[in-house]
């Protein structure tokens, strides 16, 4: 079974916690698709299209559970692939997964292989959770750690790169309490991915509008003001103050 670069970045989503080896590693599911996770964040890409690859040996069957293979093991598989960046070779081959599992690439020249356990734990049930959440987009806004979407969005921007620079990402949106759906595409290899991010639990609150987002966000700032010019200073005492507003209108959290 070959696995593109895209396919391994995944990894970027996966958890770091070597005490919970579930999420700490990439998921290969049986028909291929590579799936990781951190209890926030989940990312899964397709299976890859069939490109040219050298024969680097028998490539086993994974079985109807997949593997989880160990995050060391695959990011020592994406510093192994080559310099030539041509596609077909942006690619690793699951070689071996009795006994360990062995991840192959292949330059012009040059094998590489890395081997070692894989993980034991079974891998969450993660199919659910992105047909949950699609089926929950339906509502325009929720609020999410942005540390966790950013996390997400360079997953993908590595693993679904565009040449012509649009660098599109598609979400769908559920209510103020259900996870945001992201979709792209690789434009070379042509697979999809899809992430989902869980929503922030925000009791209830919204954040509201201030004069300035109102006047903004309504198309209401006078067009004709004066731009540029130095920025006006604001007083230290005023930054208590704002604490303060924040402080009132969060509850004191």
């Amino acid at each position: 079974m070959k696995l593109s670069k895209t396919n391994l970045l995944v990894r970027e989503v996966a958890s770091s916690d070597k005490h919970d080896p579930a999420i700490n590693g990439v998921h290969v599911a049986k028909d291929g698709t590579t799936v990781a996770a951190n209890g926030r964040v989940l990312m899964a890409v397709e299976p890859v299209a069939y490109l040219p690859f050298p024969d680097v040996g028998e490539e086993p069957d994974i079985g109807d559970d997949g593997v989880t293979i160990p995050l060391h093991i695959v990011d020592k598989a994406i510093s192994n692939l080559p310099k030539d960046k041509r596609v077909a070779l942006q690619q690793a081959a699951i070689t071996r997964v009795s006994g360990g599992v062995e991840l192959t690439t292949c330059g012009k020249a040059q094998v590489d292989r890395v081997l070692g356990s894989a993980v034991r734990q079974r891998f969450p049930e993660w199919e659910g959770v992105i047909a949950e959440a699609r089926k929950r987009s339906s509502a325009t806004r929720v609020c999410v750690n942005r540390l966790d979407l950013i996390k997400l969005l360079v997953a993908m921007e590595k693993a679904c790169p565009d040449p012509g620079n649009k660098n599109a990402v598609f979400m769908e949106i559920g209510g103020e309490s259900d996870p945001l759906l992201v979709r792209c595409m690789n434009l070379q290899t042509g697979q999809h991915a899809v992430g989902v991010v869980g929503s922030l639990d925000t009791h209830g609150s919204w954040m509201e509008e201030n004069a300035w987002e109102e006047e903004i966000l309504s198309g209401g700032r006078d067009q004709e003001s004066d731009v540029g010019g130095e920025l006006p200073s604001v007083p230290l005492r005023k930054r208590k103050s704002v604490r303060k507003v924040i402080k009132k209108r969060t509850g004191g959290k």
